[in-house]
């Protein structure tokens, strides 16, 4: 990040292909918020971001980040989301505060904080939002959790797209858990093959393999066609 202003190329593609002033967007796992304030610079005053961030010490470099930028107006939330409000301990790396995990934990050293979760269409009905924009996910094999406890809102309020990260490498890609939630949802699946240039999307149909790490989720329905060709597709 600090020496070529970026950390995954292909996400902040992404994000540049699909928002435009005015749109709203949520980050959900925004570490120290580099994709949050992307997603702002984006939208500008007349839109709306989000930024969900359970550990404390991350949540308040985004907020410095964020004034810093004269981006006042980007809103941090210092909780997870997931299917029901509770606590749960959240496992940090040493070395990584990024891989922090509420469903996995490693071999690595690391401590455990207790974090708070808030159901995500609950908590995402309450802050009064316009249509979403654009969704990204990354939180470490929690996805699948976050998205089922906001079906709900993710029902009724249908994000053009979503992009997340996939965590079940032992797991074929039809059969996890954050993919089938999206097929349920009649949302279409494109992989974000690594490239040296231009960044292209592969839809992934059943079957297919190897699908990397990055996935973008586009609705089908009115706004199909328009997200696809602003994404090259």
């Amino acid at each position: 990040m600090y020496f070529f202003g970026d950390l995954d190329p292909k996400v902040s593609w992404v994000c540049r292909q699909l928002l435009r002033r005015g749109d709203n967007a949520l980050d959900i796992g925004a570490n120290l918020g580099l994709v949050s304030l992307t997603m702002r610079a984006l939208v500008g005053p007349e839109g709306t971001v989000h930024a969900f961030e359970p550990q404390a010490e991350l949540a308040d470099l985004l907020e410095q980040s964020s004034r810093a930028n004269g981006f006042d107006d980007l809103h941090v939330h210092r909780v997870a989301l997931g299917l029901a409000d509770s606590s749960l301990e959240l496992f940090v790396p040493d070395d990584n505060r990024g891989a922090a995990s509420l469903t996995r934990r490693s071999d690595a050293p690391g401590k455990l904080y207790e974090v708070p979760v808030r159901n995500t269409s609950d908590y995402l009905e309450s802050l009064k939002l316009g249509p979403i924009r654009l969704v990204k996910m990354d939180v470490e094999g929690h996805e699948d959790l976050v998205a089922r406890g906001g079906q709900r809102f993710f029902e009724t309020n249908r994000p053009h797209a979503f992009i997340f990260e996939l965590n079940g490498d032992r797991v074929a890609f039809e059969e996890q858990p954050i993919v089938r939630f999206m097929r349920e949802l009649d949302y279409e699946l494109y992989s974000l093959p690594k490239a040296l240039a231009r960044v292209r999307l592969r839809k992934m149909e059943p079957g297919m393999t190897d699908p990397g790490n990055d996935i973008v989720a586009v609705a089908r329905g009115r706004t199909y066609r328009e997200v696809l060709a602003t994404l090259g597709e």
